[in-house]
């Protein structure tokens, strides 16, 4: 198709074969495919010769067996950073709420630590004073 309408062969046949399943060109080919058909629509009494122009807008890129993929383009690179921004700062806040959590946590093991040591010492001394109740016993 591009040879009869341009009058040579397309050079980087190569390069469409690795990038027509790519997500680009695939809303690329999508969108020509959907301005070619609104132009055949247009022209109902159109002959078959004169409905086809011959501008490189329409030219066929090879019609795959395989069904056209509508995808969304990929994000792009500002965006994405942008992206990436909005996300630190949510992580800053997000980092602030742990950090409380984590001295909340810190703080909740030391007192749990306290009263275990309160309740080794009173178990330690209550044991003491049955040890010199039995010796008084004995003597």
């Amino acid at each position: 198709m591009y040879a009869s309408c341009v009058g040579k062969r397309f050079q980087l046949e190569h390069c469409w074969v690795i990038l027509r399943k790519e997500p680009k060109w695939q809303f690329e080919r999508a969108s020509q495919h959907q301005r070619s058909n609104k132009k055949q629509k247009g022209h109902a009494n159109a002959s078959p010769a004169s409905s086809t122009p011959s501008t490189p807008d329409s030219v066929s890129l090879g019609e795959d067996s395989e069904p056209l993929i509508y995808q969304d383009r990929p994000i792009g690179q500002k965006a994405a950073k942008k992206r990436l921004k909005r996300r630190q700062g949510k992580d800053k806040v997000g980092d602030v709420i742990v950090t409380n959590l984590l001295q909340q946590f810190r703080d909740t093991l030391v007192e749990i630590e306290d009263q275990k040591k309160q309740d080794r010492k009173i178990m330690l001394e209550q044991q003491a004073m049955m040890i010199q109740q039995s010796q008084e016993k004995q003597e």
